[in-house]
């Protein structure tokens, strides 16, 4: 083992030392063997995704975070689903467009004056 590396505080000693031998070493094996290897040894680790593998991901579309909409102008977009999972709360089916731009003035502006007349 390289003296250098042995504690926390020489690492950051020689924080672009160990930068560049780590670079050498992780061009040795692709993400997958390194994340197999981690993961034999007890490491936790996870892989850094694109976005294409992202949206792609089995356990992305398991868990519904990932959810179509069709938009009025731009038709049908991926968008974010509902990060919060209740257990035997089911999420929905379908999630409603994003608004248009202005497209609930009239109503917000309703809602607030009726919220600042309720105050008075």
């Amino acid at each position: 083992m390289d003296p250098r590396f042995t504690t926390n505080e020489l690492r950051h000693m020689h924080i672009d030392e160990l930068q560049a031998e780590l670079e050498v070493a992780l061009e040795t094996k692709s993400a997958s063997e390194w994340l197999n290897l981690l993961d034999a040894a007890g490491v936790p680790c996870g892989p850094i995704n694109t976005v294409r593998e992202l949206v792609a991901d089995e356990q992305i579309a398991a868990r519904k975070m990932i959810v179509e909409t069709v938009d009025k102008v731009a038709g049908p977009l991926k968008i974010a689903g509902n990060p919060i999972k209740v257990s035997g709360v089911p999420d929905p089916v379908s999630v409603p467009a994003p608004p248009q731009l202005d497209e609930h003035r009239t109503e917000i502006l309703t809602m607030l004056k009726t919220i600042r007349d309720a105050k008075r």
